[in-house]
């Protein structure tokens, strides 16, 4: 499992930090004040962190929500953090 994560976890999170940043900046030059458009980056960043498991265990999350969360960046994310600070 953690040798899954950590060499399928480096190919995928330098994307997903890609796509990340590439959002955000999106969500900054569309918005016309800068109220706005860090909203729209905390609502962003609140929904893929609870999809990808941040909050709550991916057990516990509705089967819908797992299902989506495989094609997200955020569980990638998660997992990687998860693994470089605990081993898990």
């Amino acid at each position: 499992y953690n040798k899954q994560i950590f060499g399928f976890g480096l190919i995928t999170v330098i994307p997903a930090i890609i796509l990340l940043a590439l959002i955000m900046n999106l969500a900054g030059i569309f918005s016309r004040h800068v109220f706005t458009g860090n909203m729209i980056v905390f609502c962003i960043t609140l929904a893929i962190t609870y999809i990808g498991g941040g909050f709550l265990p991916h057990a516990m999350l509705p089967s819908a929500i797992q299902k989506i969360s495989a094609f997200l960046p955020g569980e990638y994310l998660i997992k990687l953090f998860g693994h470089s600070l605990f081993g898990l």
